[in-house]
């Protein structure tokens, strides 16, 4: 899959992301670090987290609260509309 391809497919996916699925966050904060080439620096200065919270974010065995998976969505959306000026 074409790395347009798989931002247009992570961008659709965060759009329509549900706050309260636990699974779900992971799956999609994972994914947009793949895709992205974030590090676990990047989203926590973003969101004033410590690097072992995202630690546990991206390992699933953790999520932050419903209320703030919509900003990280949002931010992760932000980077994907980056990464296709750049392409």
């Amino acid at each position: 899959m074409n790395t347009d391809n798989s931002l247009l497919l992570l961008q659709r996916a965060l759009r329509e992301a549900r706050t309260q699925d636990d699974v779900q966050f992971y799956r999609l904060l994972r994914t947009g670090v793949s895709i992205l080439k974030l590090t676990e620096e990047d989203i926590a200065h973003q969101f004033g987290a410590s690097r072992p919270t995202v630690k546990r974010w991206l390992a699933g065995t953790s999520a932050p609260h419903p209320a703030v998976r919509r900003p990280v969505y949002d931010w992760l959306l932000g980077q994907t509309a980056k990464a296709r000026s750049v392409q």
